[in-house]
């Protein structure tokens, strides 16, 4: 209890076991905050009505199926915090509460909100004033409801806040039920359930990354959903500038694009998306990868083009089911070793970087289809180039070449070979090279 010149203002009764209020509680008419929160309250007196100094009420973790509709008339009324009940619903003209500034409804039965609740004066910028989660609000919603951001929010154990959508429909445990979605959405198979960890991953994309500040899990981007989890998700140019190390978890993610975005590194845990197979992170700021990225499998394409990149980790040759890379536009200086070890690679698109030759185990790319490699400083070719017996595209123009390895010839005979713009002398002009275009780069003039 607090007390003021002798008059009760503050009373808390939390976790007494009460299974009733009594109605002469309304002649309290100087107290400011009532907390009876974690008791076996069913319901509360009319009476509370005439505490018309009341600015907090506190009644969360109880058994109450409504909240008595003689609390519109406490004018001083500013927080409510009813969670954790069996509200089924809410005072008709709750609306009248000129003054209440946070209303907090989250795990109830509501199946309705009331029109009126549009007229209360809730900031709409700020989640914490209207927490509405994990009730059973799935028909018509007032129209302010779409601006109030914590609608499908309510917070967990540790006070922080949570996606807990509405639940619309009957899912196993670990699922979330929605009949409504976004038109950003995909489902493949027309389910409305939603894996509960996918959907707080995407709220962890949303915490970390200020631009998405007001968005829900299904609102961010484009995303794909088969069998109740997510397995694409695109980002395009939405101001990231941080992923999450939970990314790894979304263990069914198929297709993840993040281009056009400000991401400066990835994640160590990257490496755990054993399902990944496509990854685009073109115009971003990433400097360098994790030795993890090594350990995507079932990776087969990959574009970091307009990066920052100087070099690729020596694990990057696991990748053995890549077939098409992209890296065009860094400020790559070399190849690793291992980078022969990617046996399925069909397109090999290097160009405008630092490059002054290429690994001697590119030969062993047996599936190599296209090599463009323009506009680097490469001095000159490894021997075993000729070992390229698939390929049919070969662009190192605009390079330093000064030399032509007389096994270029026997790459196949189909094979468009483009040397132009080096510093080739007239002994390297190969009769094998159809169209050879023999300019000096300006580097050699």
């Amino acid at each position: 209890q607090v007390w003021s010149k002798g008059r009760i203002i503050s009373l808390t009764l939390s976790k007494k076991q009460l299974k009733v209020i009594p109605s002469e509680i309304g002649n309290l008419t100087k107290l400011k905050k009532l907390n009876v929160y974690g008791n076996q309250l069913a319901s509360l007196p009319n009476s509370i009505g005439k505490l018309s100094n009341l600015i907090e009420l506190i009644v969360h973790s109880n058994q109450l199926t409504q909240l008595p509709d003689k609390i519109v008339n406490l004018q001083k009324l500013k927080r409510i915090k009813a969670n954790h009940n069996k509200l089924e619903s809410l005072p008709e003209n709750i609306g009248r509460l000129g003054e209440l500034e946070k209303l907090q409804i989250n795990h109830n039965k509501l199946i309705e909100l009331p029109n009126s609740i549009c007229s209360l004066k809730l900031d709409r910028e700020i989640v914490h004033q209207f927490i509405a989660g994990n009730n059973f609000i799935c028909g018509e919603t007032p129209e302010c409801i779409d601006d109030l951001l914590g609608f499908n929010y309510e917070y967990n154990t540790q006070g922080s806040l949570i996606y807990e959508p509405q639940n619309c429909s009957d899912c196993a445990d670990g699922y979330k039920g929605m009949i409504k979605r976004p038109e950003n959405i995909t489902v493949t198979d027309d389910n409305h359930c939603y894996n509960k960890s996918d959907l707080y991953i995407l709220q962890e994309i949303i915490n970390k990354n200020p631009t998405l500040t007001g968005l829900e899990p299904l609102e961010i981007g484009n995303q794909t959903w088969e069998g109740g989890q997510i397995v694409s998700l695109a980002l395009i140019d939405a101001g990231l500038e941080v992923l999450p190390e939970v990314i790894a978890e979304l263990d069914k993610l198929e297709i993840l694009h993040l281009d056009r975005n400000s991401i400066q590194y990835l994640p160590q845990s990257i490496g755990n998306l054993k399902n990944l197979q496509e990854l685009v992170l073109d115009e971003n700021q990433i400097s360098a990868l994790p030795e993890s990225i090594g350990n995507i499998n079932n990776l087969r394409g990959l574009s970091m083009d307009n990066n920052q990149l100087s070099t690729l980790p020596e694990s990057f040759g696991n990748l053995k089911n890549l077939e098409e890379l992209y890296l065009n536009y860094n400020n790559i200086m070399s190849l690793p070793d291992s980078f022969g070890n990617l046996e399925n690679l069909e397109i090999l698109l290097i160009y405008y970087n630092q490059l002054t030759s290429l690994p001697k185990t590119i030969g062993q790319l047996n599936n190599l289809q296209v090599l463009y490699s323009s506009n680097n400083k490469i001095r000159s070719l490894p021997e075993t180039i000729s070992n390229l017996h698939s390929l049919h595209k070969l662009w190192v123009s605009s390079n330093q070449l000064t030399s032509l390895p007389i096994s270029i010839c026997e790459l196949p005979t189909e094979c468009d070979i483009n040397i132009s713009y080096n510093c080739l002398s007239e002994e390297y002009h190969y009769s094998c090279i159809e169209d050879p275009g023999h300019h000096f780069g300006f580097w050699c003039k």
